[in-house]
Order: C-alpha cells, then structure tokens, then sequence
C-alpha cells in the first residue's frame, strides 16, 4: 500500500520538522520580518510577504518593509494583531501537518 511507513523509523526530530502551531510563536522585542523569520533568517523577504498575504495578515505586518517593532512578548500589538500572528510564521515553516490554535 501506498502512504505506508514503518513508525518505528520516524525521528522525533523529523515529526516535529513537519507540524506547526497557530497556537503561539515566539516573539522578541524585534521587528515584525525578523520575528516571522525567527530561527529561519535565510528565508527570502518575498516569503514572508508571501506568508503574510496568504493569512490576510499584511496590512497589520506593514509589508514590505515589516521594521515595525513588536515590543516584548508583542505588546506593542493589538490583541487581534497577537491572534493573527501565529498563522504567518506557520506558513513559513510550510508544515505538513498544521494544528489549528
């Protein structure tokens, strides 16, 4: 059968590389690109754009330029700001497995 694989040979490590969270994300008192790009500063900016348009998020990032600093833990953001940050910076990591908030 197709789709079949033997658990005992799945990593932790690579199940964990193929889920993401809308639950939370971390957030420094860095800027909105750099946040989204956390753990990820090699991703092209025309990712994160993309990322960002595609949870309807980008009028709140302020693409393209997104150096708007979050604060700590992202209190310079409003609530409805913190709910919707999560959903970006999964489509970043492009998972297989996407578990909702």
């Amino acid at each position: 059968m197709r789709g079949r694989a033997d658990l005992r040979a799945v990593t932790l490590e690579s199940l964990r590389a193929q889920i993401a969270s809308c639950r939370r994300t971390h957030r420094s008192p860095a800027t909105v690109r750099e946040n989204l790009r956390y753990g990820k500063s090699w991703t092209p900016a025309s990712r994160v754009v993309a990322a960002a348009r595609s949870a309807n998020a980008d009028e709140f990032i302020a693409l393209p330029q997104a150096i708007t600093r979050v604060g700590e833990k992202g209190v310079k953001l409003s609530g409805g700001q913190r709910s919707a940050w999560p959903l970006p910076a999964a489509i970043l990591k492009d998972p297989r497995i996407l578990l909702p908030g």
